[in-house]
C-alpha cells in the first residue's frame, strides 16, 4: 500500500516504472534478472505478474526482447522516435528492419 503523498501502485504506474527501469539502464539494455530483482524489491511483484507487464510493454513496442549467447533474456528500451518509425511498418517490414539492425555492418 502506498504511503500518504505517494502515487498509488496502479497497473499503469507499475508499467511506466518498469519501462523507466529499462530506459535508465546503461545503453537502455538490462538483463531480465536485474529487472526482476528491482521489481520484486520496489513493487513486491511475483514472476508471473512481472511477465504480464513485460508482455504488455512488448505489445506496445516500448521494449524489445533480446537473447544473449548465454541464453539470458534482456530488454532494450525503444525510444518514442523509434516507435513512430515502427508503427507505420507492416509486420514483414518490421522483421526486415530488425534483421538489418541486428546485422549492422556485417551484411545479411
Amino acid at each position: 500500500m502506498a504511503d500518504a503523498g505517494q502515487t498509488p501502485l496502479t497497473p499503469k504506474v507499475i508499467l511506466k516504472s518498469i519501462a523507466k527501469i529499462i530506459k535508465e539502464a546503461p545503453d537502455g539494455i538490462i538483463k531480465h534478472s536485474d529487472v526482476e530483482a528491482r521489481c520484486v524489491k520496489a513493487f513486491a511483484l511475483q514472476a508471473a505478474d512481472l511477465s504480464k507487464y513485460i508482455n504488455k510493454l512488448l505489445e506496445l513496442k516500448r521494449i524489445k526482447l533480446l537473447k544473449a549467447k548465454s541464453n539470458e533474456l534482456s530488454y532494450e528500451y525503444v525510444s518514442a522516435q523509434a516507435r513512430e518509425k515502427l508503427a507505420d511498418m507492416s509486420s514483414d517490414e518490421n522483421i526486415v528492419y530488425e534483421i538489418i539492425g541486428t546485422a549492422k555492418n556485417k551484411g545479411m
